[in-house]
């Protein structure tokens, strides 16, 4: 672009996709190559997260889990995702394997922050659960009754 001398030329740029500014390349009235980066533009619609996984627990996670979340930042809020990524390597000094989670962000997370998560591994005892109000302990014994239709046994 030329210009008249001493005149400075202003030229709009428009970024090709929606996103949050994560970092300014450039300063206001500096000198640019036409290939120099300017910003960068990040979608934050979908964060990662990274965890680090014991050996002992690595086995149970596999691709696809589920991932639920939550941060001191946004106290009180449950956000959720799915692992994406399982690494290969178990790390000799930590003993843990690294594991990536792709996790749907309403707009509240960014990147760095600290977050505690629990991963669902499908694992765990099945138990038939009851309202203690609902058993009935005639002394010798504790009894529940089931509805089955019209009847109770």
């Amino acid at each position: 672009l030329k210009s008249s001398p001493g005149a400075s030329v202003a030229v709009p740029i428009r970024a090709p996709l929606s996103g949050v500014v994560q970092t300014r390349d450039v300063s206001l009235g500096e000198l640019i190559q036409a290939d120099a980066p300017l910003l960068t533009i990040v979608n934050l619609d979908t964060v990662a997260l990274e965890a680090s996984l014991f050996e002992a627990d690595f086995a149970r996670v596999r691709i696809g889990s589920l991932v639920s979340v939550t941060t001191e930042a946004v106290s009180g809020r449950r956000f959720t995702g799915r692992i994406s990524f399982l690494g290969s390597q178990v790390d000799p000094q930590t003993r843990t394997v690294t594991a990536r989670a792709l996790i749907n962000n309403p707009g509240n997370l960014r990147p760095g922050m600290f977050a505690r998560g629990q991963i669902q591994t499908g694992r765990g005892n099945m138990a038939l659960t009851v309202p203690t109000s609902a058993v009935l302990d005639d002394g010798a014994a504790k009894v529940v009754f089931v509805a089955m239709g019209s009847k109770y046994q």
